[in-house]
């Protein structure tokens, strides 16, 4: 994996972002990590970038993490997203499958978020 590779990872908390980003770090150690604390954030700090993939959470201020997995969408069509959260519901997972976003319960691990990137960016 090139350093050109590039994940965003967006969570309003700075323990679960710290918690990703030390993740995405041992999952995927060459790639260029891009941390936003909300959605208005990743879409600024996007902004240029050739995005692969993002780990999102769903409850942040503003928009949250399914209104922004559509809007990453809009710019990045090929984008691979995993909604990272804490509220597992079936209603929610539900709402993730159906945009094709990959579910992944918190805690974050690095074993996860391997297993996201290896099947959907195949890194």
């Amino acid at each position: 994996m090139s350093r050109d590779y590039k994940i965003l990872i967006v969570d309003d908390s700075r323990v679960a972002l710290m918690m990703a980003r030390s993740s995405v770090a041992k999952a995927a150690p060459d790639a260029t990590i891009i941390e936003a604390i909300s959605g208005d954030d990743a879409l600024e700090k996007v902004d240029g970038n050739d995005i692969a993939a993002g780990i999102i959470d769903l409850n942040m201020p503003g928009m949250n993490g399914l209104e922004l997995a559509l809007e990453l969408r809009r710019h990045f069509a090929d984008i691979q997203l995993a909604l990272c959260t804490a509220n597992v519901q079936e209603v929610i997972q539900q709402r993730a499958k159906e945009q094709n976003i990959v579910f992944i319960p918190k805690p974050i691990s690095p074993e996860k978020v391997k297993a996201f990137l290896q099947e959907s960016v195949k890194a």
